[in-house]
């Protein structure tokens, strides 16, 4: 019981804790940064494809990982056979 007080209490003061820094405003930007207010980052680079080569590796391991599987419990049945 101890352990599990111990942990409540350390999460709290990390969510707590954190709280206060992500409530401050941002850095002033830099004297010769070419615009007139903060922007946001990121070249506005568009992601088009990128979710399904990102879906398709997935996929692509999970086939693996089952076809791993399969294979070891194809060989384990093989094993008992000729034991």
């Amino acid at each position: 019981m101890k352990k599990y007080f111990v942990i409540l209490i350390l999460g709290m003061t990390l969510a707590l804790g954190t709280a206060d820094v992500l409530a401050q405003d941002p850095p002033p930007p830099p004297p010769d940064h070419g615009y007139g207010s903060n922007r946001d980052s990121g070249g506005g680079a568009p992601i088009e494809g990128g979710h399904w080569i990102l879906l398709g590796l997935g996929g692509a391991y999970l086939l693996y990982k089952v076809g791993e599987q399969s294979y070891k419990s194809y060989q384990e049945k093989k094993k008992s056979l000729l034991d």
